[in-house]
């Protein structure tokens, strides 16, 4: 038999009456009528949860802060990879960055309390509120806004792609302003809403969380919210899979599947973040609701067996675990809920990184020679390439060109061709002059040598006469085979490649 700690409370309650409702979360007390004084009341000392799970259960919960900074550094690198390497090799959509960046919010709530290393207690038998700790204020507040606007975002993105899939239309730019709009009013709306009417305190790990009553002004429009962009992308995902059975059976125009199935094979991964980060939200969000709802519904039959079972035990918590079960959550599901939310950011990682975001960084960092794909890929580093050569003067350009094409012959043709072209034009030499594409007319010419033909394209200056442009006429048709065509420059079979 324990002894009692005063004449109204046994170990481990303490009485309510010694610590004065001055600051934290006075409603985050777990207090009930002593059985011992009448009109004064006892408390489990603060944090409560630790005397609902087993010992250790809290350091598991902590344990997720750290994947949370993994998921932080991985999110990161794509948001800098967005704004530093090309859209071609980067991928990046406006729909990609906000749902990053809402995720990213997320995560540094949590980074936020591995560095505050907050007190969770105000005082033995309260919990510390958004108003008596900073960092529950920040982490409570990053992380709710973080959620909801993912939410949103998720919610656009399934928008998006039912009307591109079931009504075939592009939503165009009016649809991303509105996106753009509605991603941040609304996450701003209901997290304010949620602050002003429950407020903010510390229940389960070191993350603050809306209070009790906290359904119908957040966690409820979460779960609408979340539930809708679920059913806009299953809505589309079902109309492709009756496309493809019809198709199969042969009811249906083959170019419509052939279409649909480019959109999903391009579309895959953003249907894979919809349901991923819908599931996670509605599956956080119930447990949390859930948990309330124990904590509401507490009889005091059900409280004085399990109380009694923790005075006769000394204050060990563990032999009396089972009979707290009709209030609290399962420590499993818990558990699960906190590691799913920590590990959202690796799965959208995982899910919105691209082979060409690794090779443009390794071209970005002079780490890897760029292949003519890769130029293609990347106009920057094309533009750099190629800006040596953007205006090229009569006597590196035969140097340019005996280097690009190793035969002489061909090498010979082009600088005379070019050298002559800017004595008659001062104003060529732009580049454009040298892929032919000069506002006068063209000339071709042929020369045969050896076992190989080669057709030459030639520039004409834009003030040349009347009698000049038909020679360049006649020699372009005969210089490209009589067929009217422009003749371009390709190499016999006695050039080298």
């Amino acid at each position: 038999m324990s002894t009692l700690n005063n004449s109204a409370c046994p170990s481990p309650f303490l009485l309510e009456r010694e610590f004065p409702a001055t600051g934290g979360y006075i409603g985050g007390r777990f207090c009930a009528p002593s059985p011992f004084v009448a009109q004064e009341s006892c408390c489990l000392p603060c944090p409560a949860s630790h005397w609902f799970y087993r010992n250790g259960f809290q350091n598991v919960l902590f344990a997720s802060d750290w994947i949370h900074i993994a998921s932080f550094i991985l999110l990161f690198f794509i948001l800098v990879t967005y704004a530093v390497l090309p859209a071609k090799r980067s991928q990046r959509h406006y729909l990609n960055v906000g749902l990053v960046l809402a995720v990213l919010m997320i995560h540094l709530g949590s980074i936020v309390a591995v560095g505050a290393k907050p007190n969770l207690c105000y005082d033995k038998v309260t919990p510390n509120d958004m108003y008596t700790s900073l960092a529950c204020a920040w982490t409570g507040a990053l992380s709710l806004f973080g959620a909801m606007a993912a939410i949103i975002w998720v919610l656009f993105r399934s928008a998006w792609m039912h009307i591109r899939v079931c009504w075939d239309r592009d939503p165009g730019k009016r649809y991303f302003w509105v996106t753009i709009t509605g991603a941040v009013i609304v996450p701003a709306v209901f997290v304010t809403s949620a602050l002003a009417a429950t407020g903010l305190s510390y229940s389960i790990g070191r993350t603050c969380l809306t209070n009790q009553n906290s359904y119908a002004t957040y966690w409820g429009w979460l779960i609408a919210f979340s539930s809708l962009a679920a059913l806009l992308q299953l809505t589309a995902t079902t109309y492709c899979t009756w496309i493809y059975l019809q198709n199969l059976m042969g009811r249906n125009d083959p170019m419509l599947w052939r279409k649909l199935r480019k959109l999903l094979s391009l579309q895959w991964r953003s249907i894979a973040l919809s349901f991923l980060v819908s599931f996670d939200s509605v599956f956080f969000g119930s447990i949390l609701i859930s948990q309330q709802q124990k904590t509401a519904r507490i009889n005091e039959k059900q409280l004085l067996t399990w109380s009694s079972c923790l005075v006769l035990n000394g204050g060990n918590q563990v032999p009396c675990l089972g009979d707290t079960t009709p209030f609290r959550v399962a420590p499993g599901l818990v558990a699960t809920a906190q590691y799913f939310i920590a590990f959202v950011g690796i799965c959208v990682f995982a899910l919105l990184i691209r082979t060409s975001m690794i090779k443009g960084w390794l071209i970005l960092l002079h780490l890897r020679t760029p292949t003519p794909a890769d130029l293609e890929q990347n106009p920057s580093a094309s533009r750099a390439t190629s800006h040596s050569q953007s205006r090229p003067s009569a006597s590196n350009i035969a140097t340019t060109t005996s280097t690009t094409h190793p035969s002489s012959l061909t090498s010979k043709i082009r600088a005379t061709i070019f050298m002559k072209s800017q004595s008659r034009s001062p104003t060529l030499g732009d580049g454009r002059a040298y892929s032919g594409s000069s506002a006068g007319e063209r000339r071709s010419g042929s020369r045969s040598g050896g076992e190989g033909h080669v057709h030459v394209k030639s520039i004409s200056s834009p003030i040349s006469s009347p009698r000049s442009t038909m020679q360049s006429r006649t020699t372009t048709a005969s210089g490209a085979g009589g067929d009217g065509e422009e003749a371009q420059l390709r190499p016999g079979r006695g050039e080298e490649q």
